[in-house]
């Protein structure tokens, strides 16, 4: 059986656009039917691996964490969201392994994939470095949807977990994000505050859907999967019985912020590389020999040939069953 690993409460619908329908059924369908579109639906623009916080469930926690660190170029943003514009992208996310709001040109890059007609903009954050400046320059740059990240329900569990942050600051700035929006008299961007689920946590799940409904759109909670530390965070009732075709290879491909390829988003130490941008479209890796012959080691069930997705804790990757 397969298992999604978010539980989703919405207090909004998402209206009658037929744009955003067709995007969402790409996004489902293809990787069930593993057809490959003319292009990614999802661009994944890293626009820094750089944090300011060091959370517990995080690489940037983590002693063998020694990458390098950087912004994405804007023009390099600006011509990897052209590519998009031509050739039907739905939606980019722009973060990957890092803090968006670091970096100072994300509204400039917002505003350009808007410009450019990109259906649904996204950007994750812990929302510590929100200020009502980079708050009003987000909205106006016509962000669709902002996602907070919140893993606690009270401050002790939350600053224990999300280290280096301040619990009071994080509701002050999400409150003030959603009232500089609604005095807009705007719908958008969206705001999602999501939970990442581990033993640490687990009490607090239904204070914090309590706490959080009056004031977002949206709630998730995500069950915890490790990214190479090798330590349980959540007790299960389920165990896996096999693996499955990822969906991912077939929805989304990621340009990290130094210009590197990545075919999925659970790939954080860069184990399976496509190649390097610089003089290249992503519509050539997307389509490439290397991204291809994975697409077919998963339509084979011999994800083990590929390095990246070896040791992958992605729930929708593996068949499920109750103990």
């Amino acid at each position: 059986m397969k298992k999604t690993a978010f539980k989703e409460i919405k207090n909004i619908g998402v209206g009658l656009d037929f744009r955003f329908w067709f995007y969402r059924l790409k996004w489902h369908w293809c990787p069930k039917l593993q057809i490959v579109p003319k292009f990614p639906t999802n661009l994944d623009l890293e626009v820094t691996n750089l944090c300011n916080l060091k959370c517990v469930m995080c690489p940037h926690s983590f002693d063998n964490h020694k990458d390098n660190f950087g912004f994405l170029d804007l023009n390099l943003a600006k011509r990897l969201i052209d590519e998009g514009s031509r050739n039907g992208l739905c939606a980019i996310k722009f973060n990957w392994r890092g803090e968006p709001l670091l970096h100072k040109d994300l509204p400039e890059m917002i505003r350009h994939a808007k410009q450019k007609g990109i259906l649904e903009t996204l950007v994750n954050t812990n929302g510590q470095l929100l200020t009502p400046k980079k708050s009003e320059a987000l909205i106006s740059a016509g962000l669709d949807k902002i996602i907070f990240s919140c893993d606690g329900a009270t401050r002790e569990t939350y600053e224990k977990i999300r280290r280096g942050a301040s619990f009071r600051k994080f509701i002050k700035n999400i409150i003030g994000f959603v009232n500089i929006r609604n005095s807009k008299g705007l719908k958008k961007p969206l705001v999602r505050i999501q939970m990442v689920k581990m033993d640490s946590n687990i009490s607090e799940v239904n204070d914090f859907v309590k706490m959080w409904k009056p004031i977002v759109d949206s709630i998730t909670t995500q069950d915890y999967t490790s990214r190479g530390e090798k330590d349980r965070r959540l007790s299960t009732q389920e165990e896996k019985t096999g693996r499955l075709p990822c969906p991912q290879i077939w929805q989304r491909i990621i340009v990290t912020w130094d210009g590197k390829v990545i075919m999925c988003c659970r790939d954080w130490f860069l184990k399976t590389v496509l190649g390097d941008i610089e003089g290249k479209t992503i519509e050539s890796f997307w389509h490439g020999e290397k991204l291809n012959r994975i697409r077919q080691f998963h339509s084979q069930n011999q994800l083990i040939q590929v390095l990246a997705c070896q040791d992958c804790t992605f729930k929708e990757s593996y068949d499920w069953r109750k103990k």
